[in-house]
């Protein structure tokens, strides 16, 4: 028995506001999703350019960022802007390896991060990527260099430096770049201003790289700036091994964990419980729609009654009418009695005229053919009386042995003993009924 539904629009509605509102959740999720596929493509294809270079291309590559860096460290330059356009051409020029402007990729195992690192710091590449800060040194390595890498914080599109400020002293990150990994292990962290380049001044003596990101988070006044020095390789798979990066592997945050949560409940909902609520079950109450479903044989004997009672209301109704129709006839005698002159006028208007009661040879007068009729129509209503007393009561006798079968329990020798009229009647009754239960 299949169970009907109706649509609801009205759970429509709720759920579209709540997909709407999961999809506003869920979004930074997706999009980060789809960033790391984006940046793992950059990787990859970077990493496939690398590979197919000869040894003497990486080196030309290699010398021309170190005399990039070196004319820094003679020349300092505090800002790009100011930078000539020489320079700028030349900074855009090195270290160009594949040229998209990707020139490495930074690394931070605590965080699970694998991030492009691309030439300059305009909105379009820290939409997507990390960005090497104009001015300062080419990320190649070396004594007398300070690379500055900024990343966006919070962006809902992709993760990037949004948990930058969870590194700690002591923490290791890499920079990838020509095929070599550096490693630098944090020795500061600091807050400034944003005008503040104090912290990315170079030291002739030393090997820094810096990662810049905002904060406080949401808020952006300040920037925060975490420094790495350059370790040995041995040193650093050492600090690796020893960092706890389970809590953050992927990324996942508090939020993020809360926001997966969502994700999958989320789909249940959408799964599970949209079916129910677009077309929810409409009841149906056996008791009162469909009865015979419960007990057939107790229907049967409901309906043995009823058409009893329909009987016996028939019958009583046939009385009634009776009585009716001989008080009127006797009236009608009586008023055509006391005005015998008006039935001269027309013999259709001789009722008596109808009844073959009377001798043709015999030449009647009016009141004698009147008194004639009376009584002829008077002994026929007897006749009919008699005939109807004794169908009554054949009638009552036969319902009194079909209750009393029914008192026995024989609803079907109850059902056989009812005139064919009635047994028809019910007989297609029930045909109706079992036909209604095998179609619902």
């Amino acid at each position: 028995m299949g169970v009907r539904r109706k649509f609801n629009y009205m759970n429509l509605l709720l759920i579209l506001v709540f997909v709407v509102g999961l999809g506003i959740l869920l979004y930074p999720n997706i999009s980060d999703f789809f960033n790391q596929k984006n940046s793992s493509k950059s990787i990859n294809e970077y990493d496939e350019t690398v590979a197919q270079m000869n040894e003497e291309t990486r080196q030309v590559l290699f010398h021309e960022t170190e005399d990039y860096n070196t004319t820094l460290l003679s020349n300092p330059v505090g800002r790009f802007a100011d930078m000539t356009e020489e320079m700028k051409d030349e900074y855009y020029s090195t270290l160009d390896v594949d040229g998209s402007g990707m020139m490495c990729y930074l690394k931070i195992d605590k965080l699970g991060l694998n991030l492009p690192v691309f030439h300059g710091t305009t909105e379009d590449v820290l939409q997507k990527y990390v960005g090497h800060i104009e001015g300062t040194s080419l990320p190649t390595g070396g004594v007398g260099t300070h690379c500055g890498l900024s990343g966006h914080r919070g962006l809902p599109s992709a993760v990037l430096f949004t948990n930058l400020d969870r590194m700690e002293v002591g923490d290791v990150f890499s920079i990838i770049v020509l095929g070599e990994e550096h490693f630098y292990q944090i020795d500061q962290i600091v807050t400034v201003l944003p005008n503040d380049l104090s912290p990315l001044a170079i030291d002739p003596e030393m090997d820094y790289v810096t990662l810049v990101t905002c904060t406080p988070y949401g808020e952006n006044t300040h920037r925060l700036m975490i420094r790495g020095v350059r370790i040995e390789d041995e040193k650093a798979e050492e600090v690796i091994e020893n960092t706890d990066s389970s809590a953050l592997k992927y990324g996942l945050t508090r939020e993020q964990v809360v926001n997966v949560i969502a994700a999958v409940m989320g789909s249940i909902f959408v799964f599970v419980a949209v079916p129910v609520l677009l077309f929810p079950p409409v009841p149906t109450p056996k008791a009162y729609i469909r009865p015979w479903d419960d007990n057939i044989e107790e229907v049967c004997k409901a309906a043995i009654k009823v058409s009893e009672m329909a009987t016996r209301a028939n019958w009583e109704m046939d009385s009634v009418t009776h009585e009716a129709d001989t008080f009127a006839k006797r009236r009608r005698w009586d008023d055509t009695l006391n005005h015998t002159d008006k039935l001269t006028e027309s013999d259709s208007e001789r009722p008596w005229d109808e009844y073959d009661f009377y001798d043709e040879s015999v030449d009647y007068s009016e009141e004698e053919s009147i008194r004639l009729w009376d009584d002829k129509v008077l002994e026929k209503v007897d006749q009919d009386w008699s005939v109807f007393d004794r169908d009554r009561n054949q009638q009552n006798l036969k319902f009194e042995n079909i209750n009393e079968i029914i008192d026995q329990g024989k609803v079907e020798d109850a059902f056989e003993n009812l005139d064919d009229y009635f047994k028809e009647e019910l007989r297609i009754g029930f045909e109706l009924l079992e036909k209604s239960k095998k179609g619902k």
